[in-house]
């Protein structure tokens, strides 16, 4: 957990309260002119009432303003994609907008984790006071009988003892990493390189030309596989290349060991025993 998700959680928390206190706001105010006792009983009318006031405000927040709470704007919060747009598109709104709903708005109560009821990876939260970080997907259990290098790195430990990541060129040329220190290979088993600190295990935020989400890095039988993107359907941006040839992000490759890996102006290399 990174301390930029860690202040932008508690940012999003404290929006959550100030968006209840609109609501409550607009439900005395709708109540004060309502004179009609809808289930003839005073207590359950303001309760109808209330919830569907919280609904309309939901849905308006999430589907036409594109997230854009009384909350979160009064504390520079704003909700997009990873990439150029800086807006949900609708359809992930309305999912969004039911998602919150089925979960009654609990799933935003953790002051340690950005709210849990988003639709895919790649959200993103932005606060000039806590900056950005994306949101992340619970991992889902792997299928038995799995064949694919992903499933299978799901259900068993990656095998990474003597690997060790170099970036040989950029912005961060210099930096090594063990991936073997018990540390990586901690999300469904893949290690993931990008610019977003939230999401990435190997963090280049000084390679503007890296995508936030940008590949990843699979050990499967003691082999290492690359693929690109963030998961299969979403690619880099700039693309990367393995031995100076591009690879795809919807299967995983064999990366050899000390073959060039570019993204952006960066170069690594993974070294083995």
């Amino acid at each position: 957990m990174n301390l930029q998700e860690k202040a932008l959680a508690k940012l999003s928390l404290a929006a959550l309260f100030l968006d209840l206190m609109v609501c409550v706001s607009l439900w005395q105010l709708i109540r004060s002119g309502i004179k009609v006792q809808v289930f003839g009983n005073t207590f359950l009318t303001g309760t109808a009432l209330f919830f569907a006031v919280a609904v309309a405000y939901v849905f308006i927040v999430e589907v036409v303003f594109a997230g854009r709470s009384m909350g979160r704007l009064c504390l520079g919060i704003s909700v997009g994609t990873d990439g150029t747009a800086e807006v949900l598109p609708l359809g992930r709104r309305f999912v969004r907008f039911l998602s919150i709903l089925s979960g009654f708005g609990l799933r935003s109560l953790n002051a340690n984790r950005l709210p849990a009821h988003n639709c895919a990876e790649g959200m993103v939260f932005r606060s000039d006071l806590a900056g950005r970080a994306p949101t992340r997907s619970k991992p889902k259990k792997a299928m038995s009988g799995a064949s694919d290098p992903k499933r299978v790195a799901r259900s068993s430990t990656p095998r990474t003892a003597g690997l060790t990541l170099a970036l040989t060129e950029g912005p961060h040329a210099g930096v090594t990493m063990s991936l073997s220190d018990g540390k990586t290979f901690r999300q469904n088993g893949i290690f993931t390189i990008g610019r977003a600190a939230g999401w990435s295990d190997l963090t280049l935020s000084q390679d503007s030309k890296v995508s936030s989400m940008h590949c990843r890095l699979l050990v499967k039988d003691g082999r290492l596989y690359i693929a690109d993107g963030a998961d299969a359907t979403r690619p880099s941006r700039n693309g990367t290349r393995l031995s100076g040839r591009p690879i795809g992000a919807k299967a995983f490759v064999p990366l050899p060991s000390g073959a060039v890996v570019s993204l952006g102006d960066s170069r690594f290399q993974v070294s083995g025993p």
